[in-house]
């Protein structure tokens, strides 16, 4: 059984000392993701930087 979508982005938001709505625009490409988050959310998620700007 996986955990609800919406309590994954409430934890990974509050890992990375945001509010899950701006990891909603992040995502959406309604705001660019600054660097220093870019690379703490790579970490969390286990992937390259890189891999967060491809869609």
């Amino acid at each position: 059984m996986h955990p609800p979508s919406g309590l994954i982005k409430f934890y990974i938001a509050k890992q990375l000392g945001i509010n899950p709505m701006t990891l909603s625009h992040y995502r959406s490409g309604k705001r660019q993701i600054p660097l220093e988050t870019a690379v703490k959310l790579a970490e969390i998620l286990e992937c390259e930087v890189t891999d967060l700007y491809i869609k």
